[in-house]
């Protein structure tokens, strides 16, 4: 990670320091005031005639070599504070390929960052202060544009909205895929992805976005990938226990993530030795969890029904509870907590 001003700066004070106390020990008479004013030449190879030719101690001839040195350093670190981002921007417009992320929350820094651990060049779209983590990112090469016109969507390889309002989110990208036949060439869409977080109340126009020749929209409901890349990751055939017949399955927490995780469990499962599995969903309300599941995913458990089970939400209880659990429906090969 590159160095910030304030480290660039105490690099060159530092240099200043020692040279002030190289030219203290080789000029004992002189003040303190006069020792800082001299030592201000250092970065520039200036030193009193009555040294130039006379052995100097140590930390004075450190001091010559180190003291322009961080000069220069602190001087690069100006410009790419002043001009650095302007730059930076402008290069990414003029290559194209770079992805614009809206959004200053934990799922654009995971995004942002990952762009740049593969050194793919990324926009983030709003002000320097919207969060800790984009200072960091800017240094690591990451470029900021307050305004979306001007982030190069003539160029960009994509756009991420972010924002936690889903609908928001696809309105917003909506709206971009109207204009964008000011600034994109036809034939060349540009990719939308619209982070959605809850598939309720979003009407079929909105989940399936617009698509135009400049641009295509794609929701993206973060708790289906999740829930999907549970589900292919922990395949419930890596989990075996000798001499069990069933996959049971404990899942703590009925949220939109184990919600549609069971779904894909009890609709898209294939086990070995023709097993099926058996749901255990532990969660505080449990007769409004098994009314949304049969709301939103009908008779799914028709051939693996599922039982809930009641917890009152507290940390002490629940390990007792499991442990009740597990002399009914026997030992889980692998529990799901959200």
């Amino acid at each position: 990670m590159r160095a910030s001003l304030p480290w660039r700066i105490a690099a060159l004070a530092a240099a200043l320091v020692l040279g002030a106390a190289g030219l203290g020990y080789a000029q004992p008479g002189m003040t303190v005031a006069g020792l800082a004013a001299q030592s201000l030449g250092l970065p520039f190879g200036i030193i009193g005639r009555d040294l130039a030719w006379q052995d100097v101690p140590l930390s004075l001839d450190i001091a010559r070599l180190a003291a322009p040195l961080a000069l220069i350093w602190l001087i690069a670190g100006l410009l790419r504070h002043t001009v650095g981002n302007s730059f930076a921007l402008a290069r990414m417009r003029a290559r194209g390929e770079h992805l614009i992320v809206a959004g200053d929350d934990a799922l654009a820094q995971t995004i942002v960052l990952g762009e740049l651990a593969q050194r793919k060049p990324v926009v983030v779209l709003g002000n320097r202060t919207d969060a800790a983590w984009i200072g960091p990112a800017l240094r690591r090469g990451a470029a900021i544009c307050p305004d979306l016109a001007k982030c190069g969507l003539e160029s960009a390889r994509a756009l991420a909205i972010t924002g936690p309002d889903g609908a928001a989110n696809l309105a917003q990208a909506r709206q971009i895929v109207a204009g964008l036949h000011l600034v994109r060439h036809a034939g060349n869409p540009l990719e939308i992805i619209a982070s959605v977080s809850d598939d309720n109340g979003l009407d079929p126009a909105a989940a399936n976005g617009l698509h135009n020749a400049q641009g295509r929209i794609r929701p993206a409901f973060l708790p289906d990938m999740v829930a999907r890349r549970l589900f292919l990751d922990h395949s419930l055939d890596a989990f075996r226990w000798s001499g069990g017949h069933e996959a049971t399955v404990f899942i703590i927490g009925l949220t939109d993530v184990t919600r549609l995780y069971i779904a894909r469990l009890l609709t898209g499962g294939h086990w070995r030795d023709g097993r099926k599995a058996r749901l255990v969903v532990i969660d505080t309300e449990p007769l409004a969890a098994q009314a949304i599941i049969a709301e939103r995913h009908g008779t799914v458990d028709a051939l693996s029904p599922i039982t809930f089970a009641r917890w009152d939400g507290t940390e002490e209880r629940i390990a007792p509870l499991v442990a009740e659990l597990h002399k009914t429906h026997g030992r889980p090969v692998a529990y799901v907590i959200d």
